[in-house]
């Protein structure tokens, strides 16, 4: 059990990794806009 809870918490980690690296992207985005420079 202890080995699946261990992936289990890897997944976990590594999706909010994603989702952290996702939403600064998405502000890096929308300072850009608001500078006016369309990427």
């Amino acid at each position: 059990m202890e080995y699946f809870t261990s992936v289990r918490g890897e997944l976990i980690n590594r999706a909010r990794d994603d989702l952290v690296e996702m939403r600064c992207a998405l502000r890096s985005a929308e300072y850009e806009e608001d500078d006016g420079i369309v990427a």
